[in-house]
């Protein structure tokens, strides 16, 4: 009998919970994710280098991971500027 009126609270609380779910964002309406203009962007790079990962990092920078015959770099690039605003050379050492 007890798991009968559990239940009956569960449907009870729900349906509360759903019908104010609803009513706020009817009453906030919805805000539309921001939409992003294809554009076209170039990193200039060595010929031969393969990019291994794009990582996104604060203020908008990527880290682009840059596969070479001779050393991987990590580049910090920013898309907004077209510009290379650091870099990491990871060489080995023999």
């Amino acid at each position: 009998m007890g798991a009968v009126i559990g239940m009956g609270v569960l449907i009870v609380v729900g349906t509360i919970g759903l019908g104010a779910v609803i009513v706020h964002r009817l009453a906030h309406g919805h805000i539309p994710s921001a939409t992003v203009a294809a554009t076209e962007l170039a990193l200039s790079v060595p010929a031969g280098t393969q990019v291994r990962s794009v990582t996104a990092v604060g203020d908008g920078r990527l880290a682009v991971q840059l596969h070479a015959e001779n050393a991987d770099r990590v580049v910090l690039w920013d898309p907004a500027s077209g510009r290379v605003v650091g870099q990491l050379l990871l060489s080995s050492q023999h």
